[in-house]
């Protein structure tokens, strides 16, 4: 069940009052920039060093929202206050490197904090993962997973999974199946094609919870 989110207030150099996600909800969708977690080689749960980046991924999208809402004259603050700190030369890591001042003037959660929520809210988390027009880039072109959804099958609680992978011109997606955050216990073989990763997860999305249960029950026969 994904939580509803909360928000706290935040002003602008300009004065205005702006929303910024709450430490408690986190924002999902301002997590990522291109790249959603690996799945590993079978969907297995991401490894500590892909949180951490993910984790960094989430504080500097964060610090970009909050470089968006920023006056002209708060943004020549920023500046000001660069100014004085050693600079890198290429403007496109000077933005990076501005937006991870933004994120420092943030209460953000520290990582431990993040990684409770992230466990228990990983559907709302990879649900709404922003995806490069190129579509997503795992570890060495590792299989990603881009959908995450919580379903009943008889009676119990289960989790389908929709991972992709590459195969030009297109993608091909499959579903895996998990009780629990143990391993995968089930997975589908590739159902889906799609000429992007983005046309494969709208295809998922059509389906329901009945649609789901028939493709375990496959999986598991």
């Amino acid at each position: 069940m994904v939580r509803k989110e909360t928000d706290f207030e935040n002003t602008t150099a300009e004065g205005r009052r702006s929303t910024i996600p709450a430490p408690s909800s986190l924002r999902a969708n301002s997590l990522t920039g291109s790249v959603p977690e690996a799945s590993g080689p079978i969907g297995s749960a991401p490894t500590t060093a892909a949180l951490q980046e993910r984790y960094h991924r989430y504080r500097l999208q964060q610090g970009r929202d909050l470089l968006a809402l920023l006056s002209k004259e708060g943004m020549r603050a920023l500046l000001r206050c660069r100014a004085l700190g050693e600079r890198s030369g290429d403007p496109s890591l000077e933005m990076e490197e501005l937006a991870t001042m933004c994120a420092d003037l943030l209460p953000l959660p520290p990582f431990s904090v993040w990684l409770e929520d992230f466990r228990q809210n990983r559907e709302a988390y990879v649900e709404h993962d922003r995806m490069a027009p190129a579509g997503p880039a795992g570890p060495e072109g590792a299989p990603v997973t881009i959908a995450v959804r919580s379903f009943l099958h008889d009676g119990e609680a289960w989790t389908a999974e929709l991972v992709v992978r590459e195969d030009p011109p297109s993608w091909c997606g499959r579903v895996q199946f998990r009780r629990g955050e143990g391993e995968p216990l089930a997975t589908t073989g590739e159902i889906f094609r799609d000429v992007q990763a983005a046309l494969v997860r709208e295809r998922w999305r059509s389906f329901d919870d009945r649609a789901l249960s028939g493709f375990l029950r496959s999986a598991l026969d």
